[in-house]
C-alpha cells in the first residue's frame, strides 16, 4: 500500500471521504456512477469541499477546492487553480473536512513514530586489518546485534559456517570526533588471526524517511500499514473532535495495538547506535 492508498483509507475510515473520482474524457469532471448522483443533486452542493489528487498523471499530491458545480453535473470549477491540466483517468478524493495537506502531515507525524519504534534486519561489511582495532560503524544501523566472521572461500554464511564472535571482543564507542566505532579489544581478540578476514556486522535500522506523494513515483513506506491507518486516524479524529467517543477510544486501541505488534526488541546484548 503506497502513501497515497494509506490516505484513501484513513480519509474512508474516519468518514471524510465523500467520492473517489476519475477525470472525465472531455473536460475535466469527476465520474460518479449512479448512486453518488442521487447524493448530490443540487447545484454547489460540493461548494468548499477539497479536492485532492490520489492517482494522477502529473498531479499526484496536488489539492484545490470545489468553487462551483452545476445541478446534477459531473463538471466542477475550482480554486485556486492546479498547476497542470488533469488528465483522463486521473483519480481523485473529494473530502469533506480536512485537506490533502493535513493528510500528508499527519502521515508524516504517525510515520516518524513508526520509525522511532520499528526496526528493520540490517547488515554491512568491514573487512579486518590486523593491525586496526577500531573501525567506523557503517551507516544506517540502529542496532547492532552481533559480528559474524566468515572465512576466506566461503559463500555459505550458515552459522555452522561462520565464527560468531563473542560480545566481550568488541563494543561500540565514540571516538574523540564523536563518532561511533567498532573496537575490539586486543584483550580478548587476536586479529592476527582473522587479518583480511570479512566481519559481516548484523542488527537493524531505522525505516527510510518518505517523500511527498509525486506522479510517476511509487512511495511506498517501509513502516507497517495497518500501523499506519490506525495511527492516522486516531490522530486526525482527535483533531475533528469526533462526538462518538468510542469510535475515539476504538482508533487509538487499534493505533496502540499495531504498535506493540511491530516493535522488534533487539537482543539483550544488541548495542544502540546514537
Amino acid at each position: 500500500m503506497n502513501i497515497t492508498e494509506v490516505i484513501k483509507s484513513v480519509a474512508d475510515m474516519i468518514g471524510d471521504l465523500l467520492v473517489e473520482g476519475t477525470v472525465k474524457p472531455t473536460g475535466w469532471g469527476y465520474t460518479f456512477n449512479s448512486d453518488d448522483f442521487r447524493r448530490f443533486p443540487l447545484a454547489n452542493q460540493l461548494k468548499g469541499y477539497c479536492i485532492y489528487f490520489n492517482n494522477a498523471a502529473t498531479l499526484t499530491g496536488q489539492q484545490s477546492y470545489i468553487a462551483s458545480h452545476a445541478a446534477g453535473s459531473p463538471t466542477i470549477c475550482v480554486v485556486p487553480s492546479l498547476p497542470g491540466q488533469p488528465l483522463e483517468n486521473d483519480k481523485f478524493l473529494l473530502l469533506k473536512e480536512f485537506s490533502g495537506a493535513d493528510y500528508w502531515e499527519t502521515l508524516k507525524r504517525a510515520h516518524n513514530r513508526g520509525r522511532d519504534i520499528y526496526l528493520i534486519p540490517f547488515m554491512a561489511t568491514i573487512s579486518l586489518v590486523a593491525t586496526i582495532w577500531e573501525y567506523a560503524v557503517p551507516s544506517g544501523f540502529k542496532w547492532i546485534d552481533e559480528l559474524r566472521i566468515v572465512p576466506s572461500g566461503h559463500t555459505d554464511y550458515d552459522l555452522d559456517n561462520v565464527l560468531v564472535l563473542h560480545r566481550g571482543d568488541w563494543d561500540i564507542r565514540a571516538n574523540a570526533q564523536g563518532t561511533q566505532v567498532i573496537m575490539f579489544d586486543p584483550r580478548f581478540i587476536d586479529l592476527d588471526e582473522y587479518d583480511k578476514e570479512i566481519v559481516y556486522i548484523i542488527g537493524q535500522r531505522k525505516p527510510k524517511d518518505i517523500a511527498a506523494p509525486v506522479s510517476g513515483s511509487i512511495n511506498t513506506p517501509e513502516v507497517p500499514e495497518d500501523f499506519l491507518v490506525y495511527k492516522m486516524a486516531a490522530l486526525m479524529s482527535q483533531k475533528k473532535l469526533i462526538k462518538d467517543w468510542n469510535q475515539v477510544q476504538f482508533l487509538v486501541r487499534e493505533s496502540d495495538r499495531e504498535e506493540s505488534k511491530m516493535f522488534r526488541y533487539p537482543k539483550p546484548t544488541s548495542v544502540r547506535i546514537p
